[in-house]
């Protein structure tokens, strides 16, 4: 049996980091299984009896899959194929410890949740000017009322109907997409929190370390002193991301607000065309009735 050694990094909830080396020139590819009832050691191997550069082709892996996957029913497990010939390898990668682990996948999380945000805040912009045309189709479908018969009355507000209903609608979608943007922001802030907690556990540990390899009091002062500052400096960051944070959604805020001023100053336009072509109209009907009938001719 061949094997190859690992170290699992970290082993959250739902994130697995696994640290493997040596492993011989000659593979081209590896498996690696994941069980829920392994072993708790952080040092374990991996199994390759099976895996070799001669015998792992494309027919061999969809077979392990449909094996494997009938495998991971029966005893909740996954087995991950890496073949190196279709990866990217990034030589830059280094080691971190659980910490910096951590800190790196909260600030992906961070990242992934704005543009959640950066996309609501879109839909919701979306869902407005929905509104404002729905609601000037409106206006103008009321203003041809006065103007057509019962049938085409009927259909008119029939028109008018799918229109509120889809303002409705839009306005509902928004409410919602306002809740769930407040959760996310509040989101936020709690992993800002959990960074800065976690910096600030490593630095105490630090200073406690070096503190009891000088133990002496001008050094003890200093440390004291860093921590403070160390303290501070988490607290202003802090600050700081929040006031970053409050200042994005003003900006999308006054971004939403002058959006929705220049449609309606487009449907104000609008109304006022709409109004000059009705005068217009009406006064080119005055015009005509107003012209006397021409006196037929006389016979000869």
């Amino acid at each position: 049996m061949c094997s190859i050694a690992y170290k699992t990094m970290l082993n959250t909830d739902n994130i697995y980091i696994v640290r493997i080396e040596n492993i011989p020139k000659n593979y081209e590819a590896i498996a690696l299984k994941v069980s829920q009832n392994s072993s708790t050691n952080t040092t374990s191997s991996i199994d390759t009896t099976n895996i070799s550069t001669d015998d792992f082709s494309s027919s061999t892996v969809n077979n392990s899959l449909s094996n494997n996957n009938n495998q991971s029913i029966a005893s909740n497990s996954t087995t991950l194929y890496c073949d190196y010939r279709k990866v990217k390898i990034n030589n830059n990668i280094k080691s971190e410890t659980k910490k910096e682990y951590i800190i790196n996948i909260t600030k992906s999380e961070i990242n992934n949740i704005n543009k959640d945000i950066v996309t609501i805040n879109n839909t919701t912009i979306n869902n407005r000017n929905l509104i404002n045309m729905a609601n000037g189709k409106i206006n103008n479908l009321n203003s041809q009322l006065k103007y057509e018969i019962k049938d085409e009355q009927t259909i008119t507000e029939q028109e008018i109907t799918s229109y509120k209903s889809n303002i409705a609608d839009s306005e509902q979608q928004n409410a919602t997409l306002q809740i769930t943007k407040s959760s996310l922001v509040d989101k936020i802030n709690k992993l800002n929190k959990m960074i800065s907690d976690i910096k600030q556990s490593e630095v105490k540990a630090k200073v406690k370390a070096e503190t009891k390899i000088k133990p002496d009091n001008s050094y003890k002062k200093f440390s004291n002193i860093l921590v403070m500052l160390q303290n501070k400096q988490e607290k202003q960051q802090e600050y700081l991301n929040q006031i970053k944070l409050k200042h994005n959604i003003k900006m999308n805020n006054y971004k939403d607000n002058y959006e929705l001023f220049m449609i309606e100053v487009e449907k104000y336009k609008n109304i006022q065309e709409f109004k000059k072509s009705q005068l217009a109209i009406q006064k080119k009907k005055k015009s005509v009735k107003k012209v006397a009938p021409k006196a037929p001719k006389k016979a000869v």
